[in-house]
């Protein structure tokens, strides 16, 4: 697996901390498509990442054989992308409480290319995946930073993304599932603030970036349930990095 060097100071209340494992990549081939996976299921426990059957994610097994995975509101990989076969894949979220089999929480079907990238996110009660092709493209100009930003709230508002730094909105009306493209941002500190389209009310904590870099593309999910305050469930932004 490729590794990219450089140094990305992160302070986000709402951001979720590095996971307290390291997961190990499991590249299922040499080449083929890339896929990131990212926990977005409010209520739903940690779970490992499978294609074709084939776990993709995973650390040690704790004395009792239970395999941890990426908890709500983690990623995986944390920075860039697993390798995947071409073709019809079928992807699976399981967790594992006891050395017992895995139980499944959500499965998908996904149809990868060479050389392209997705992303899978595990949201919703009972989970259920969505995949994104993640089209850097627009990417293009190495002085900027670039971020998308996506809902994974599985309800039926529509929410927006408020910028203070630029005192404008940058994301509007979104849905469930869906997302902007990659949007170039300066590199520089913002703070984003989730609300309620049509609305100034600040759900959950603001998210606070302290350096986007230059050349680095990123993801910001909306995940949570609006209205609630308990840690694992109230409103939060957070943010991934892509490449």
């Amino acid at each position: 697996m490729r590794q990219l060097f450089g140094t990305l100071l992160l302070l986000a209340a709402g951001l979720v901390a590095c996971e307290k494992n390291t997961l190990a990549v499991e590249d299922l081939t040499a080449t083929g498509g890339r896929i990131k996976f990212i926990h977005a299921g409010v209520g739903l426990p940690a779970v490992n990442f499978f294609v074709n059957d084939a776990k993709v994610s995973g650390v040690s097994s704790t004395a009792t054989g239970v395999v941890q995975g990426s908890a709500y509101g983690g990623s995986f990989p944390q920075v860039e992308y697993a390798t995947v076969p071409v073709g019809s894949l079928t992807l699976k979220a399981a967790s594992r409480t006891a050395a017992a089999a895995d139980s499944t929480i959500a499965t998908a079907t996904l149809t990868t290319e060479a050389d392209k990238y997705y992303t899978a996110i595990l949201a919703g009660r009972p989970g259920q995946f969505f995949t994104l092709t993640d089209d850097f493209s627009s990417a293009s100009d190495a002085s900027k930073a670039y971020v998308r930003f996506v809902n994974a709230v599985s309800d039926t508002a529509r929410y927006d993304i408020y910028s203070r730094s630029d005192t404008a909105y940058v994301a509007r009306n979104l849905s469930f599932r869906q997302s902007t493209a990659f949007l170039p941002v300066n590199p520089m500190s913002t703070v984003y603030e989730f609300r309620r389209a049509g609305s100034t009310a600040l759900l959950g904590t603001a998210l606070t970036v302290n350096d986007y870099v230059s050349g680095r593309v990123f993801t910001v999910v909306m995940r949570g349930t609006p209205g609630t305050t308990a840690t694992t469930t109230v409103p939060a932004l957070s943010l991934y990095r892509n490449r």
